[in-house]
């Protein structure tokens, strides 16, 4: 499930040629500060914090996958279970967005260690609407 209600995306995954490049470890959606962030998965909140200047807050989901967004400032706390929609927290504003000088929601999901395409879990043909 998307972590947001409406799905627009305004960055794909990109990821690097080798781990330690730079790249595009997940998906930039459109989100503006206080736009509703929702579990993406059935899990447990393993974190709710700041990692360097961005609020972050991360499920490990029950298949094994780890589902992070950033800058969300979140309403539950680490050890939480969630369930799929369930709402987790709000977009804020960041002057360290992936999208600055607007906001929106950076969604990266991780197999092991391997970044993966959170757009691949929504199953189905995926259709994305342009940004207004």
């Amino acid at each position: 499930m998307a972590p947001v209600a409406e799905l627009r995306l305004v960055r794909a995954f990109d990821p690097p040629a080798q781990v330690w490049l730079a790249g595009h470890r997940g998906v930039d959606l459109v989100g503006g500060a206080g736009t509703v962030v929702l579990a993406p998965c059935a899990g447990t909140v393993t974190f709710v914090g700041v990692v360097v200047d961005r609020p972050l807050l991360t499920v490990e989901c029950w298949d094994g996958l780890k589902s992070s967004v950033e800058p969300v400032v979140g309403s539950v706390a680490v050890g939480d279970e969630v369930v799929p929609g369930e709402p987790v927290g709000v977009v804020v504003e960041s002057a360290a967005s992936h999208c600055a000088p607007t906001t929106c929601l950076h969604w990266g999901v991780r197999r092991g260690t391997q970044y993966i395409d959170p757009l691949l879990l929504l199953g189905g043909p995926i259709v994305l609407l342009p940004e207004p």
